[in-house]
């Protein structure tokens, strides 16, 4: 199946991250044609990323294990011209490091099923986590499949081997508890209180939201782009009129940075220290991204939600999806605008609030350097 066959265009390249299907990708109406899709076009990358054929003939080999996977990253990195992330490749490291743990020295030849039943019924007594368990489980099967293309192997033990871990069902933060938060940051750190706002009004990772620079923001047209997860840009992103309107009021620090703090951690920490002084559930970074989600997908439960989700995304499907949507600015803006009247009045509430006096310094306003107003 091409592009063309589906209707997608057919000059656009397709993003070099993994096919994946979060489950509201299946409401939409191209389900089908997308799922078709998405299985040919997987099959087509993976032969294409590797540089090899399906079936190369068995060829005996003493390769280990570390041999086998400095291989297999440099050929990936060979394909995509570009090295693999720093993390990327730690994640690997750790995989081997673990399954060396059970048996030193090894050699991939030797490896069979029983080896790998015994192997994963060791690692479910070790203190690991089943996510992570999972995540090394996933890197076995890849190594193997590389393995067994390259005909180093007769069968990839590893392929119907999978750590499986239950639902856990999604946490959900109070929306009174999300306004107490909001309206103690005004008043006690502001600029914690803007960097977060941001990121609950437009959906944003925390560092995504962290690296918006001054330059990224059109305060005019009302738009701006950040970069996502996987250095994918984002152009043309609307800011919605709660996120704009604060914007406008702020005195923001004259450097390229629009936000104060830099990296995940110091938000995560202030934020907990900030539940804790007020009492309140915990309300941790990406919950202003899965509250951002779920207000615009009550707001407008049509095939529009996936033209808006497809700027949240790097994965394959979004990417498609956004294919379909035909992508209109002007009708995500008022989408959002809709969803969020009740924030525009929170905000107004929270500048009419008066200080209680007491102190509460768990960031320095002083250090944030001289500021500049951007406002219109």
């Amino acid at each position: 199946m091409t592009k063309k066959a589906i209707g997608l265009p057919v000059d656009v390249k397709a993003p070099e991250h993994p096919a994946e299907k979060p489950d509201w990708w299946r409401r939409s109406k191209h389900a089908k044609e997308i799922a078709n899709f998405l299985s040919e076009w997987e099959k087509e990358r993976m032969r294409k990323l590797m540089g090899l054929t399906i079936d190369q003939p068995f060829v005996n080999t003493t390769l280990t294990l570390d041999d086998l996977i400095q291989q297999f990253i440099r050929d990936i990195e060979k394909k995509r011209d570009r090295p693999l992330s720093f993390k990327s490749i730690e994640h690997f490291n750790c995989a081997a490091k673990f399954l060396k743990k059970y048996r030193k020295n090894i050699v991939i030849s030797d490896i069979d099923l029983g080896f790998v039943y015994a192997f994963r019924d060791w690692s479910k007594t070790q203190p690991l986590s089943l996510v992570s368990l999972s995540g090394y489980f996933a890197d076995y099967r890849r190594f193997f499949k590389y393995a067994r293309s390259r005909g180093y192997i007769q069968q990839n033990v590893f392929e119907d081997v999978v750590i499986y871990i239950e639902k856990q069902e999604i946490r959900k933060v109070s929306p009174e508890a999300m306004e107490e938060l909001f309206a103690f940051l005004y008043l006690k750190n502001r600029p914690l209180f803007d960097q977060v706002w941001c990121e609950r009004m437009a959906g944003l990772r925390v560092t995504e939201a962290a690296q918006i620079k001054l330059a990224n923001i059109d305060m005019k047209n009302g738009l701006m782009c950040y970069t996502q997860k996987g250095n994918r840009l984002v152009r043309n992103f609307p800011i919605p009129d709660a996120l704009l309107i604060n914007l406008q009021t702020m005195l923001m620090e004259d450097a390229p940075f629009v936000f104060h703090f830099r990296d995940k951690k110091s938000v995560g920490y202030y934020l907990k220290r900030a539940t804790s002084f007020i009492n309140i559930e915990q309300i941790k970074t990406h919950d202003f991204k899965k509250a951002y989600l779920q207000e615009i997908a009550r707001a407008d439960p049509s095939d529009r939600i996936f033209e808006m989700l497809a700027h949240h995304s790097p994965t394959v499907a979004q990417t498609v999806v956004e294919f379909y949507a035909d992508a209109d600015v002007d009708n995500m803006r008022k989408v959002v605008n809709h969803a969020q009247v009740h924030w525009l009045e929170k905000l107004e509430l929270f500048r009419k609030q008066k200080d209680d006096g007491k102190v509460y310094l768990f960031s320095n306003p002083k250090s944030h350097g001289k500021r500049v107003d951007i406002s219109l």
